[in-house]
């Protein structure tokens, strides 16, 4: 409807331009419910791709409810898309090494192909040069598997946690998540402080004033480039 396009930018409003870059080219999508019918909205990732779908009931409270200053109120659903965008942020690292991995296994893909027609070709003319030129394809087709191998792994890694939720847990330390549901992970913590930081900065101050102004001093967007 339009009342939830206008929430939607509203929430998109709160990113600075270097967070709304983050989204770039990431397909944010309109599904009426999650599959347990409980979540609001969700961040998905396949490797080099992403999106967010937001579903109905993100926007079920905007009805009565708001989030921030009661002189400048936002809608309840802001936290909600905000949060998924804060799972954006902290696994862009992971987007990124995909991608160059997926760029050299199509690389290497595309080279293997060109070597298996040549063997072919070799077999069916017995031309020396060209076998002589398989031989050196070869090892460089052997040096190139170790490398998309490890890039592999790279990506895989910092899937697993990566360099903004690294420097996110030294911020917040032995303290607790700003709310009950951030509790679940130290990822859920991260996308909590992230929402509270972009819908209710007072909130997130007074909560952790630490992870404030890490944030505030862009410590999130700097740890992406790590």
């Amino acid at each position: 409807t339009k009342a939830h396009r206008r929430a939607l930018r509203i929430a998109m409003n709160q990113l600075s331009p270097a967070e709304a870059k983050v989204l770039k080219s990431m397909a944010i999508i309109r599904y009426k419910r999650s599959k347990d019918g409980r979540k609001g909205a969700l961040y998905l990732q396949k490797n080099c791709t992403a999106e967010i779908r937001v579903y109905n009931r993100s926007f079920d409270a905007d009805r009565w409810q708001f989030v921030g200053s009661a002189f400048q109120p936002l809608p309840s659903s802001t936290r909600t898309v905000l949060h998924e965008v804060g799972h954006a942020i902290h696994n862009r690292p992971s987007r990124a090494a995909f991608c160059q991995y997926e760029k050299k296994l199509k690389a290497l893909q595309t080279r293997i192909r060109a070597y298996n027609a040549t063997v072919k070709k070799v077999r069916r003319t017995q031309n020396r040069k060209l076998a002589a030129k398989l031989a050196g394809e070869s090892k460089a087709l052997e040096r190139l598997k170790k490398e998309v191998k490890r890039k592999g792994e790279r990506a895989l890694k910092m899937a697993e946690r990566g360099p903004v939720i690294d420097a996110y847990s030294r911020v917040i330390g032995g303290q607790s998540a700003p709310t009950a549901y951030g509790k679940s992970s130290i990822r859920e913590s991260f996308a909590e402080s992230f929402s509270l930081y972009r819908s209710d900065k007072a909130a997130l101050k007074r909560l952790l004033p630490n992870v404030y102004r890490w944030f505030r001093g862009q410590g999130h967007l700097k740890a992406m480039g790590r």
